[in-house]
């Protein structure tokens, strides 16, 4: 690899790494106006995603600039196309962070479940788990980081089963629990759906380091 190419792959490498920061900040907030049921805390989340830069926009920028003027191949390619595509998922967990805060936002009103509500901290927890090893793993060319983010991912998906059955049930005990039941499975899914690009991220990892594709997500629970 070349002197320049190092350098614009280290560039866009940090631009990745800010990139997740922002996804996992916002996820912090989103968890942390759950346990406090203070709306105005999520509708933070939803405000400064109006100021969001494009930075996948700059990352794709940049991915084909450099393997245009550098012409890369092999690890190096793989390097730069897994930047491609690990920025992707990012941006789609960041983007799901945005519809969590929406939801936790619409359910601050409601009348909720205090014990179903620590479960779905917990779970959101993992799920951050999952992106900070994920993101780990791709930044530190960590294979057995990447196999840590696969099992936290199991426990996501056992939580998201039971949790989805307590809310049923708790929707058909008290029809006033209906509607933040309701957002609730959706914000379950929202968690599952974020945990799962985190593992998309991870199995760009054992790409770049292997060279073959790799699904590292086993079948869900549900």
């Amino acid at each position: 690899m070349s002197d320049d190419q190092a350098r614009q792959t280290d560039q866009l490498r940090v631009r990745l790494g800010s990139m997740a920061e922002r996804a996992d900040r916002s996820l912090l907030v989103v968890l942390q106006a759950l346990e406090t049921g203070d709306g105005d805390s999520a509708g933070e989340v939803v405000d400064a995603d109006a100021q969001r830069e494009p930075t996948y926009a700059h990352i794709q920028s940049g991915v084909l600039a450099t393997i245009a003027l550098q012409h890369p191949i092999g690890r190096d390619l793989r390097a730069l196309t897994g930047l491609l595509h690990a920025s992707l998922h990012i941006e789609r967990m960041t983007d799901l962070t945005v519809g969590m805060a929406r939801t936790v936002q619409q359910a601050s009103e409601e009348a909720g479940d205090e014990d179903v509500t620590h479960q779905l901290i917990e779970m959101g927890e993992l799920a951050r788990n999952v992106a900070q090893r994920s993101v780990q793993a791709f930044l530190g060319d960590d294979v057995e980081t990447a196999d840590e983010a696969e099992r936290l991912d199991d426990a996501v998906d056992r939580l998201d089963s039971g949790i989805f059955e307590r809310l049923v049930r708790l929707a058909a005990d008290d029809e006033s629990r209906l509607p933040w039941a309701t957002r609730m499975i959706h914000l379950t899914r929202q968690f599952e759906r974020y945990a799962d690009h985190g593992v998309d991220v991870a199995e760009q990892a054992v790409f770049v380091r292997s060279g073959e594709p790799v699904r590292l997500r086993r079948p869900s629970y549900t």
